[in-house]
C-alpha cells in the first residue's frame, strides 16, 4: 500500500486546494492518505471532519493530530507522519507538501 503522509501547522488553505485534487487523483485502494496536524491554529481540524467524513470513515484519510504547543519542526513532524504510516500498513511511503 502506498501512504502519502501531509504535515500541517497553519497551512489549512493549502490543504483545502490540494487534499481534494489528491483523493480525486488517487482512487486506487491501495492508496491512502495521512494527514499529521501538528497543532495548526487555523480550524484544520473542522474543515477536515466537516468535509472529509466520508473519506475518513473509509480510511481513504487518516487524521492524527501532534498537540504539543510551540514552533513547526519539519524533521520531528515527517518522522512522526512516516512512523504513523508505517503503522497503518504502508509499503511505500510518499511525503506530500501541504502545499
Amino acid at each position: 500500500m502506498i501512504v502519502f503522509a501531509t504535515t500541517c501547522k497553519g497551512r489549512a488553505q493549502h490543504i483545502e486546494k490540494t487534499l481534494p485534487k489528491n483523493l480525486t487523483d488517487n482512487p486506487e485502494e491501495f492508496c491512502r492518505f495521512l494527514l499529521l496536524n501538528y497543532n495548526s491554529p487555523d480550524g484544520l481540524l473542522s474543515y477536515l471532519v466537516d468535509n472529509y467524513k466520508d473519506a475518513l470513515k473509509s480510511g481513504k484519510l487518516t487524521l492524527y493530530s501532534y498537540p504539543a504547543d510551540g514552533p513547526f519542526h519539519m524533521a520531528h513532524a515527517k518522522n512522526m507522519a512516516h512512523r504513523l504510516g508505517i503503522l497503518e500498513g504502508a509499503d511505500i511511503l510518499v511525503t506530500l507538501d501541504a502545499d
